[in-house]
């Protein structure tokens, strides 16, 4: 059928995505289509009918589909008369009222006798989860992403099988009454306040004997898994992820025959590796495709993992694992994804380990010590799509074996201890490819940008810091417009901050480019960047003005969230999210710092250091209200700090030394009561540091090298006019030391005047001092005659 096409009766009618607000549309679908089964009127504008709406006539409607709307529980009462429909699906709307009153609703007619699946997630829905057993044919419920309780005895619908209550403020533990009379297949009450033992929720679960799924992740059980208990003898999936588990997984675990996917990620278990595989060696081996133990403690080697004859996926990440990868180890040969990063494996991986592993897309085996030596001619049996070798040794040589893969999505060989110049034949790979996310950072690589890296128009995420990259970044990179990230920082780059940056790759979040040679004015045209979070320009040959209109960086000016933890796309009018990991070290408070996914989109920071700015510091930097590091210091600044500074109360970091900043620190700073960083130091400023319990705790280094500031911490004290007392002091001092001596000479000059003076013009007097001095001088002369006359006497 057509979209939007009436001309006469169909069995199914789309309107998705379209702009439709009145509820009138349900009468004008009936009327003109009377024999519909399925309607779809997802992602419009629509509000619940008035209190005056009939209710409405679809006497074949089966499926109605009305999530990404307005409506809210009023709505129910006219829907609760469709005697044959079957699927209501409702998610993403604004429905606010207490669960039990929708069930109410929804019960009164004979609606309740028909519905088969019920969708109300992601809406605000609170209160306890009401008796559902008069839905006799209901088969599935999903309520997850509310604000449901339970309470009490619950009774299910008598047919339930999926029941999906995930992100709820459900506590406790799982109710008696779900297991009762158990026909549920699929449970998923994860990201919810269970804190029950999982002992007690396995003994009660062990007797549903039709549950092929359990999820609980995201919740604070704890304890240990004992050896005997059993899982539910037809469970498929089992996910007990990011909770408090300790120990290790049972014999029991291994004897599930028919389990596929086992989730205890993100916990305490601190078994050796080998028991663990050792455990799970029963008849799971054979049935096993995913085994996630990430983020626990589990230690020892690396077993051979080979007889997992069904594994796909494989994720070990984030725990103890250490010692040497042995030559005769192998993996499952079905293995697609294979994840061992953050562990404390060494050893050399050769050819002989990838062999029959031709299906492997993921590879992750980031912050080990291990050594990647192939032979020269290596072709390896798969096409990988994400490869991720941070901190493994790969070089010197740059890995030709690189040139056999055609999928690339993601790409990080950051670290790698290459030290080459980047071959041709690389660049033009990645230019045929669909990447996502190219990290080739912290190697010793040499050449220039490449104009065929502007082919990756889906690409992400280009991190190509501390390197010996020389020339200009490429104008083809606009062609990159989903770029959220690009590192380029510590390299030999060198000409103007391309002003096409912000008019073109307008969804940048994070953009380095410190420590290069860039030179010139700041182009206006990255104030387009609205979503910019980190900006580095530090350590380069910028002058001019800081762009007032920095102000337009709008992430900077509101809160962060982080909801899914991804980075977010629009695309036409649906909001959808890409996600993919990230791992980059950027420079933060003034220390190089790793930062992984979710870290990303905490920083907000502007660092500007080092460079030849000039003129104020422009008022509207203090507009940007969730900035937490601002460093300007090492410039030319001149005048005041600007008097609002105060309103950046989530600053952690303020760095404007060494520039020629004057005046008073603004009375306002005291408002910012996180800083762990300050540093006001080799200014001119001048007058009191205003007081505060968080400006007083800095070192005097914070505020040295500015000769008229006083008060504490430094030690000149401060007058009532605040003005330095030691200043004022050495004044005075200075005064009475010139006063002394020029009273001694004029006292020195008027004494000899008046003696001398006296003698000079009275005749008599003149005449007698004369005499007295011819007499002084003979005496002065006979004294030492005698005195050697007696002597020579003696001598005879």
């Amino acid at each position: 059928m057509e979209r939007n096409s009436l001309q006469q009766p169909h069995w199914s009618c789309t309107y998705a995505l379209n702009s439709f607000t009145s509820s009138m549309i349900f009468q004008w679908v009936s009327n003109i289509s009377s024999n519909l089964i399925e309607l779809d009127l997802t992602f419009n504008l629509l509000e619940s009918p008035a209190s005056n709406y009939s209710r409405i006539a679809m006497n074949s409607l089966e499926r109605l589909f009305l999530y990404g709307n307005r409506l809210t529980g009023g709505v129910f009462k006219y829907l609760m008369n469709i005697c044959t429909l079957r699927e209501l699906i409702m998610f993403k709307n604004n429905l606010t009222e207490d669960f039990p009153l929708i069930i109410h609703d929804l019960s009164f007619g004979c609606l309740r006798n028909s519905l088969q699946e019920l969708d109300l997630s992601s809406n605000k829905i609170t209160g306890s989860l009401p008796d559902l057993s008069m839905f006799s044919s209901l088969i599935a419920l999903y309520i997850h992403e509310s604000g449901i309780i339970v309470e009490g005895i619950i009774r299910l619908p008598p047919r339930l099988e999926y029941l999906d209550l995930r992100s709820n403020s459900i506590e406790g533990g799982i109710p008696k009454s779900f297991v009762s009379t158990c026909t549920l297949k699929l449970l998923d009450m994860s990201d919810n306040n269970l804190r029950e033992e999982i002992t007690t929720i396995l003994n009660h679960l062990s007797g549903c004997l039709t549950l092929r799924g359990l999820s609980l992740s995201g919740n604070q059980l704890h304890g240990r898994i004992p050896e005997g208990i059993e899982l539910p003898s037809q469970l498929i999936y089992f996910q007990v992820g990011s909770n408090f588990l300790e120990g290790g997984i049972p014999k029991s675990f291994g004897n599930t025959c028919t389990l596929s996917s086992l989730d205890i990620s993100n916990n305490s278990l601190s078994e050796e590796l080998p028991v663990i595989i050792h455990h799970l060696s029963g008849c799971a081996r054979y049935s096993l495709q995913e085994l996630y133990l990430s983020m626990n403690q589990i230690n020892g080697t690396l077993p051979d993992l080979s007889m997992f004859s069904s594994l796909t996926r494989l994720d070990l990440s984030e725990n103890r694992l250490n010692g040497k990868l042995t030559e005769d180890i192998r993996f499952p040969s079905q293995l697609e994804e294979m994840d061992m990063k953050a562990n404390s494996l060494n050893g050399v991986i050769s050819d002989s380990h990838f062999a029959n592993m031709s299906k492997l897309q993921l590879l992750d085996l980031s912050d080990n010590s291990l050594a990647l030596t192939f032979t020269p001619n290596w072709v390896p049996p798969f096409q990988i799509l994400k490869l991720r070798l941070r901190s493994c040794k790969l070089g010197p040589e740059f890995p030709k074996w690189l040139n056999t893969q055609d999928s690339f999505k993601s790409l990080d060989i950051s670290n790698a201890g290459i030290s080459d110049i980047v071959p041709e034949w690389f660049w033009a790979t990645l230019a045929l490819q669909d990447g996502k996310n190219i990290n080739i950072s912290y190697n010793n690589l040499k050449g220039s940008i490449p104009t065929s890296m502007g082919s990756l128009v889906n690409l992400q995420a280009l991190l190509l810091r501390s390197n010996n990259l020389t020339d200009d970044i490429p104008f083809s990179l606009t062609n990159c417009t989903e770029l959220v990230m690009l590192d380029a920082g510590e390299n030999r780059l060198s000409g103007l901050v391309p002003a096409w940056i912000g008019r073109k790759l307008q969804g940048l979040q994070i953009l380095s480019l410190g420590k290069n040679h860039f030179f010139g004015n700041l182009p206006l045209e990255l104030c387009y960047l609205k979503n910019i979070r980190l900006l580095d320009l530090s350590l380069n040959k910028l002058s001019g003005r800081i762009p007032k209109c920095f102000k337009n960086f709008t992430s900077m000016t509101q809160k962060t969230s982080l909801r899914g933890h991804q980075y977010f796309i629009n695309t036409s009018r649906i909001y959808s999210s890409r996600s993919y990991d990230l791992n980059a070290f950027l420079m933060w408070k003034g220390v190089q710092q790793m930062f992984k996914n979710n870290g990303l989109l905490l920083i907000k920071s502007i660092d500007l250091s080092s460079n030849h700015f000039s003129h104020e510091i422009p008022t509207e930097i203090t507009d940007l209200l969730e900035l937490v590091s601002l460093n300007l210091s090492r410039n030319n600044l001149t005048g005041e700090i600007p008097s609002s500074i105060g309103k950046l109360v989530l600053l952690e970091f303020l760095d404007l030394s060494r520039n020629q900043l004057i005046s008073s620190i603004p009375s306002s700073l005291v408002k910012i009561d996180r800083l762990t960083m300050l540093d006001l130091s080799h200014n001119y400023l001048s007058g009191r540091i205003p007081t505060s319990t968080q400006l007083q705790s800095f070192n005097i280094s914070s505020y040295e090298d500015n000769l008229d500031l006083c008060g504490q911490p430094l030690e000149n004290l401060c007058t009532n006019k605040g003005e330095p007392i030691e200043k004022i002091q050495e004044d005075e001092d200075l005064f009475l030391s010139r006063g002394f001596y020029i009273s001694t000479a004029f006292g020195f000059f008027i004494g000899f005047t008046g003696i001398f003076g006296s003698i000079l013009l009275n005749r008599p007097w003149r005449h007698a001092y004369f005499k007295f001095l011819n007499s002084l001088s003979d005496i002065i002369y006979v004294m030492p005659t005698d005195s050697l006359e007696s002597g020579d006497h003696g001598a005879t």
